[in-house]
């Protein structure tokens, strides 16, 4: 999951001597908020329609103010995960792709990062979800791999989300089928706190749940 393999090669790239108007009409009909600024091969700088009004270049060459633009960027070789930060940190739609040399390569848009994460975890296979909350302290990926396969489950993807101001994870599962059930059963003996499952029989249990609800309101 390098860089490189995101990029989306439909992306175009603006050069010094394109007019300001140029990069304005482009933005407007890619519907994108930054377009790359290349010269002779060479990263530039990501060129914004704030960066065009502020400098007043919309008559004037993109020359003008390739200094003054902003330039984030990932190595080719860089994993998703820096892609997909850096995206984060810069705040950008549009993240070049460059040599060690600060040759251009290309860019990955976010619809390409969305792309590769669902190729690359699992996305795109059927099965269920759960999703665990754990103390900070009490987390173990052997522990939960071992009550899965148990249940003769596998892991397809697992990823960990917290708040800095909690002491408290959220364990998010992938796996490889829909039947849940007997998983849910084993992960609550065991004491385990479930936030969310997506499963097979989600539908036809909150289905059955509100049946029951709507017979206890007519039988109080």
């Amino acid at each position: 999951m390098y860089a490189s393999s995101c990029i989306n090669h439909e992306i175009p790239f603006l050069q010094p001597e394109d007019k300001g108007l140029t990069a304005l009409t482009l933005l407007e009909e890619l519907k994108i908020a930054e377009l790359p600024l290349v010269d002779n091969d060479k990263y530039v700088g990501l060129v914004t329609e704030l960066d065009l009004l502020d400098y007043e270049c919309i008559e004037g060459e993109l020359a003008k103010i390739q200094s003054k633009l902003d330039h984030p960027s990932v190595y080719e070789d860089d994993h998703l995960f820096d892609v997909i930060g850096k995206m984060a940190s810069e705040d950008v739609t549009i993240l070049p792709v460059i040599t060690l040399e600060e040759k251009y390569v290309g860019a990955i848009d976010q619809s390409s990062v969305i792309k590769m994460i669902a190729q690359a975890e699992g996305y795109h296979n059927s099965g269920g979800v759960i999703q665990l909350e754990f103390g900070i302290h009490d987390y173990s990926v052997t522990e939960i791999s071992r009550l899965v396969e148990s249940n003769d489950l596998k892991i397809l993807n697992l990823y960990v989300t917290s708040s800095p101001d909690s002491n408290k994870i959220q364990v998010t599962i992938k796996l490889n089928k829909s039947e849940l059930s007997g998983l849910i059963q084993t992960f609550d003996r065991f004491g385990y706190t479930i936030t969310a499952s997506f499963h097979k029989d989600s539908d036809e249990e909150d289905l059955r749940k509100r049946y029951e609800g709507f017979l206890r309101y007519l039988n109080p």
